[in-house]
């Protein structure tokens, strides 16, 4: 007797793809990937594996397009009260500096905001989590982890599409580049 099988959906269509997923007649980890089917079905030609989206071609875009990144960095020491903060570090101090005999301090957030250029999304580049690329002028944010390993996955490249595996992948900015020159 022959068993049918299907492949599950994404990403369980990877594992169905490795050695040890085949389908088999006994139990075993083959069915995270694979679906039995009624063995009095009709055979039929195999599923082929998924294709990436087609990406429509971007609209031609003759503006300045940017984004402000925001980085935090540690700054100088401030003040802080005994037990504040995880981070309020205390020592020891003569009580002639304070009466308590000791001081407390903490390291400040330093907020930096730069304005970065947004670009077409490019398969040659590493996207990180926050980086933001455009279609026309739709502008689309890299979610963080675990999904910024698929940013720089062509299957997973934004579209100007509702719907897709880019959604996976990108968050689709409300704001929008500003329309450019005719």
């Amino acid at each position: 007797m022959e068993w049918l099988s299907s492949a599950k959906t994404i990403p369980l269509v990877c594992s169905a793809l490795k050695q040890g997923y085949e389908p088999l007649l006994a139990s075993g980890i083959w069915e995270f990937a694979w679906t039995a089917l009624d063995p009095a079905l009709p055979t039929s030609s195999p599923t082929p594996a998924p294709t990436p989206e087609p990406t429509s071609s971007p609209t031609a875009y003759t503006g300045i397009c940017t984004y402000a990144k925001t980085e935090v960095t540690t700054g100088a020491p401030v003040p802080c009260e005994y037990a504040s903060s995880a981070d309020c570090l205390c020592t020891t101090v003569p009580v002639s500096v304070n009466p308590l005999g000791y001081a407390c301090t903490k390291p400040s957030q330093v907020l930096t905001s730069t304005d970065i250029s947004v670009e077409l999304w490019s398969s040659s580049t590493t996207y990180a989590a926050d980086d933001v690329v455009r279609v026309g002028i739709d502008r689309f944010k890299c979610k963080p982890y675990p999904f910024t390993g698929w940013c720089s996955n062509p299957a997973y490249a934004p579209t100007s599409s509702d719907s897709g595996l880019w959604t996976a992948a990108w968050e689709l900015e409300v704001d929008k580049c500003p329309l450019g020159s005719p």
